[in-house]
């Protein structure tokens, strides 16, 4: 018999500004009693909408000065008396412009977000972003490389709409190794993160072409947090499969094992024009 365990494999974090930012230090992973060799993963989902650009005080957009004079709307960042007019970031007040910018809530947000990968070497962080008004997609898979990580976040722009529910959605089928949905033909998608699916690892996928026989599900909040409940779910299914295969005889069991290592892979079936993209 082969088992499975549906193992959640991040945490999300999803990443806004808001027009005031209150916060306090937080424990992103608290498993104090527990040994273990692994690494906390937690997928970070950046908010990339158009408002990012947007000054992180008051909410102002803020503009700069093309060499003729005229104005065109641009991220913000803190005003400083040194820069000349065409260096310089505007807020319109009462139809005048005023060098009154503070920094973006994008760029706010890139800071504490990069510093919160650079100080956790412990933490295996994924990135994920939105698509414009689409969805989102996976920019670094999970434990990905920390120079990778900072230039991605480094390079995240402010544009479009926040399709917050359709991004977690394709979180969640990406952490349960499911084919994603809202990332195919985004040519910058980490698309290392598409193995899982296009391998077929999955729990369900395995289930479906017979490589295993059964997912254990796992107690609330991981087998890591409750061994008795993970050993006692192992157990009772153990029990339960032993003494349906005691019933059969020694030609059905082999019969049956022949017969289901022949069958995999033979229920697989072409993708998609999606599932290629």
């Amino acid at each position: 018999m082969k088992f499975k365990l549906n193992k959640v494999l991040a945490s999300l974090l999803g990443l806004t500004i808001s027009m005031s930012v209150f916060a306090e230090d937080i424990e992103l992973y608290v498993n104090h009693d527990v040994e273990t060799d692994e690494n906390p993963r937690v997928l970070m989902i950046f908010d990339t909408s158009g408002s990012m650009a947007w000054d992180v005080v008051d909410g102002g957009r803020c503009y700069r000065r093309y060499q003729n004079g005229q104005f065109y709307e641009s991220d913000c960042f803190k005003s400083q008396t040194y820069f000349n007019y065409t260096q310089q970031c505007y807020k319109s007040v009462n139809g005048y412009a005023q060098a009154i910018c503070e920094d973006s809530r994008l760029l706010v947000a890139k800071n504490a977000v990069s510093q919160l990968v650079t100080d956790n070497d412990d933490i295996d962080f994924g990135l994920m972003r939105f698509r414009e008004s689409s969805g989102g997609y996976v920019l670094a898979r999970l434990g990905s490389n920390k120079n990778t990580l900072l230039n991605e976040i480094d390079d995240l722009p402010a544009s479009g709409a926040t399709p917050l529910t359709e991004t977690l959605w394709e979180a969640y089928r990406y952490i349960t190794g499911q084919s994603l949905y809202y990332g195919y033909g985004i040519n910058n998608r980490d698309k290392a993160a598409d193995a899982a699916a296009a391998m077929k690892v999955g729990a369900s996928d395995l289930i479906k072409i017979g490589i295993v026989d059964e997912i254990i599900l796992e107690p609330t909040g991981g087998a890591h947090q409750n061994f008795d409940e993970t050993s006692s779910n192992i157990k009772t299914s153990l029990l339960k499969n032993i003494a349906e295969l005691s019933k059969l005889s020694k030609e059905e069991l082999l019969s049956r094992r022949y017969n289901r290592l022949l069958s995999i892979c033979l229920l697989y079936t072409s993708p998609s024009p999606r599932d290629r993209g």
